[in-house]
Parts: C-alpha cells; structure tokens; sequence
C-alpha cells in the first residue's frame, strides 16, 4: 500500500471541482442567501424564529433590543442546520456520480492503460478510490459546512452588534452555534462504515458495466425491491414485509453524519424545547448506538465484498469500452 498517499492525491486532482469546489461553493450560495436575508430582512426572520420558540414577540423585540441576540442565535442555528442538510446533499450527489465513474471511465478513455503500466496494483486503485469517496469527500464537506457557519455566525453577530449593541446571548443557552461540529466530526468514521455498502455497490456496477452504470446501479436493487413488494418473498420466509425497501432506505436516509437523516444535538435540543418530554441524546451516545447495530457490521461486510469483487473484475478487464 505504499503507493495510496500518490493515488489519492491523483483521485483528488483530477476530481478537485467536484470534491473540493461543489461544496464550497454550496456553503457560499448559502452564505450570501443569508447576509440578503439579514440585509433586507432581519427584522422579518426575528419574528419567524421568535415566533417558532413562543419566547420572543415581534413587540418586545422592538422594545428591548438585548432580547435580539437569543432570537437571532435560534435563527442562526436553523440556517446553520440548513447548510450542514444542504452541504451534505451535494456532497453524495458529487459521490454518487464519482463512483459510478471511477472504474467505468478509466476504461472508456482507455486510461487503465497508462495506470497498468505503472508499478500500482488494482487493489491499491480500487481502495484509493473507496477512501476518496467514503473519507476525503465527507471531510471536505464537513470543513465547508464549518467555514459555512462561521461565515454565517459572523455575519449574524455583525448585524446584531449594529442593532443592539451587545452580542450577549449569541452562543448562550442549549444553541451553541458550533456544538453540533463535535458531533459531525466523531461520526465521520462511522460513516465510513455505513456507506461502504453503498460505495462498494457503486463501484461493482462501475467495474461491470459496459455500458449505461447508472441503470446496472439502480435497476438490479430497486427491482428486487418492487418484487420482494409484490410477491412479500421476505415475508414469506418469516421477515418483516418490503425488507428489502426497508435496507435500502436505512442504508441511504439514516447516515449517522448531521441533518443526513438524524437531526443533529442541537435540532434535537430545538425540538425539546418545544415538545414537552422530548430529551436530546448525548453527542457519544448517538455514536454508541450507531456501533451497536448488527446492520452497520453487516453493511460494511457486505461493501467490503463488493470492493473485493470490483477489484477481481478491474483485474481480469482486458478491454476497454
């Protein structure tokens, strides 16, 4: 494996508008959304938010100017929640379509090659891949949603600071403004773990398809999906009905990363605040949870299979298409 380090940097030049660009750019569209929004109306999205929480009226704002900063950090928190759901999205469309292209390109430009003429293993080109798109990619997003809701916090402090002249309030009470990065950061290796199914499905149709990887991608699942529906094959063999939906959906919509389908520490602290009885789970609770569900091993076993079988059939390709 000496040579992963110069092959994920290769990965990440030749893929650095989507990896690196798209996200960043999303967190910047978002970013000048959000000072439009504090410029033209500020006042407007006080009386949203205060209205959401039932704590604050658009009348005592006016009449007390230090009661702006606690409405202004719920308001903050919702569009850095926003950002992250936002950031994260671009980010697996961008991986979605780099793993359907990272072993079927390479034959298509005939570029496989060049690279097997080089001292590099399959293995290593293949893993190098799985790494980008499982790790590299996620932490890119999780930086740009970072800088994202800095950006937006200070822009929000600035128009704060202007109208009340006191930033007090702004990361008090249950919305710290940045609690939420503790959680992202220690659930990126976790979901390494619950995507590996997913990227290694990827990549096995990427290394099989001769043509079309998107149909052999979504055609073969979603269609033992519609039959086990229809003819309740699982149910038959005494498991719960349309389990293989039920999979396909867990694996795609309950990604441990924030706002991937969960809701953050902090959102959950938001809808505590509103719904009596509602408690928030601690930031390693969540993680701990995640660790002890058989589908997560299950999921990563299975990807690792497919990783395995996408690299047997890059090695035994001897044409290109």
């Amino acid at each position: 494996m000496k040579n992963l380090l110069p092959l994920l940097k290769r990965e990440f030049q030749e893929h650095r508008g989507g990896l690196l660009l798209t996200p960043f750019i999303a967190g910047a569209v978002l970013a000048v959304l959000l000072v439009l929004g504090l410029v033209t109306g500020a006042s407007g999205l006080l009386k949203v938010q205060s209205t959401i929480g039932g704590e604050i009226t658009r009348y005592a704002i006016q009449n007390n100017p230090e009661l702006i900063a606690p409405a202004a950090s719920k308001a903050l928190q919702a569009f850095g929640l926003a950002a992250a759901a936002i950031i994260n999205l671009t980010c697996a469309i961008v991986v979605f379509f780099y793993c359907l292209g990272s072993l079927y390109d390479d034959r298509k430009d005939r570029s496989i090659l060049f690279w097997r003429s080089l001292p590099v293993s399959d293995a290593e080109s293949v893993i190098a891949k799985v790494i980008t798109a499982a790790l590299v990619a996620p932490a890119i997003a999780f930086v740009a949603t970072v800088a994202t809701q800095m950006l937006m916090w200070l822009c929000g402090a600035v128009v704060v600071l202007v109208t009340s002249g006191s930033l007090k309030g702004m990361l008090g009470g249950n919305f710290s403004f940045f609690s939420g990065t503790v959680q992202h950061l220690i659930a990126l290796p976790i979901h390494v773990l619950w995507v590996l199914p997913v990227v290694g499905w990827l990549m096995l149709a990427s290394a099989f398809a001769k043509t079309k990887p998107f149909l052999w991608a979504v055609l073969p699942p979603l269609g033992i999906a519609i039959a086990d529906s229809w003819f309740d094959v699982t149910r038959n063999l005494s498991m719960p009905s349309n389990t293989v939906f039920r999979l396909i959906g867990e694996r795609l919509f309950d990604d441990p990363l924030p706002m991937a389908a969960n809701l953050s520490r902090d959102a959950v602290g938001l809808i505590g605040s509103l719904v009596p009885g509602a408690v928030a789970p601690g930031i390693f609770d969540e993680a701990l949870v995640y660790l002890k569900m058989p589908s997560l091993w299950l999921g990563a076993l299975a990807g690792a299979a497919f990783i395995a079988f996408a690299i047997f059939l890059r090695r035994k390709s001897e044409e290109a298409y």
